[in-house]
């Protein structure tokens, strides 16, 4: 089997990498990684590139959401959701969320161009690869911004089985619910309104295996389960099923590792976003409320 470094060279995986990937983020506490120029040496190309590529993805992601914007339906779900221009809003999750040209970028542009004088404060705090662990350990950088609106986006690391050790996922059922109620407890002491948890959408397993590239496998008999535990969660419900991306999956929403996301897959979850927004009644903080899909 060829795989993903056999086909392409040092500078195709870099590009392929770019959208997602955020070295500044995962070292904030390297001085190092607050110059743009040492961001981009570290991962192998000039500042410009970086500078440029950076640029292209909020492009597409803006030209994502004029798009949507031109849909009646989106700007009737846009007026009844509760986020309210001045708050700040959080996006915590893993390189679905991190993504430069992905779903949260894509909101971000809808509710600014959809606003007058828009002054909100949107903070994409995903970092890729990162599980629920991970996401454990560094949430009270959550915290420490105050927001008004956090998005939660985690379980499909945790879900990934190991190639050595194929018989267990990275990160145990029983761990990940532990995990996700701890952090359900300290946003419902620190965040003023409910969380939205964004369930981990579906993959396709045999892209994943062909490219040759990770260390392990997601599967869907996992990721339902995975699913079952943030369905349980306080808070809005975000595609608590799984098929925002199809049922089955439709290719086209994918990059060719069968795990990412092409802009196309990123809008449908924006509109899941918006859907389960939208048609839940104004927020009781603590409240547990409906789930949409």
């Amino acid at each position: 089997m060829s795989t993903f470094n056999d086909e392409m060279d040092h500078l195709e995986i870099i590009r392929y990498f770019m959208a997602f990937q955020s070295p500044e983020k995962r070292f904030p506490l390297y001085s190092g990684t607050g110059s743009l120029r040492n961001v981009a040496a570290f991962m192998g190309i000039s500042e410009n590139e970086l500078l440029e590529a950076r640029k292209r993805f909020d492009e597409i992601a803006k030209n994502t959401a004029v798009e949507l914007l031109s849909d009646p339906e989106i700007q009737s779900q846009l007026r009844r959701i509760p986020i309210k221009n001045g708050q700040t809003i959080v996006a915590f999750g893993d390189s679905l969320t991190d993504d430069k040209q992905g779903w949260f970028e894509i909101f971000r542009h809808m509710l600014e161009i959809n606003t007058p004088n828009p002054s909100y404060e949107f903070i994409n705090m995903g970092i890729s690869g990162d599980t629920s662990y991970d996401a454990l350990r560094r949430v009270r950088r959550v915290i420490e911004v105050e927001p008004d609106w956090v998005f939660v986006a985690f379980g499909t690391n945790d879900a990934s089985r190991p190639l050595v050790a194929p018989d267990r996922t990275t990160v145990s059922l029983a761990e990940f619910w532990e995990n996700m109620n701890v952090i359900s407890k300290v946003f419902d002491e620190f965040i003023p309104n409910p969380v939205a948890w964004i369930t981990p959408p579906a993959v396709i397993t045999q892209m994943m295996e062909d490219l040759g590239l990770f260390d392990g496998l997601i599967h869907e008999e996992d990721l339902v389960q995975y699913r079952e535990v943030l369905s349980g969660k306080p808070g809005y419900i975000i595609d608590p099923h799984g098929t925002r991306l199809g049922n089955p999956p439709q290719l086209w929403n994918f990059m060719s590792d069968g795990l990412h996301h092409t802009p196309a897959g990123h809008e449908q979850t924006v509109r899941a976003v918006l859907q389960g927004l939208a048609n839940t009644s104004e927020a009781t903080e603590g409240k547990q409320l409906p789930r949409f899909s």
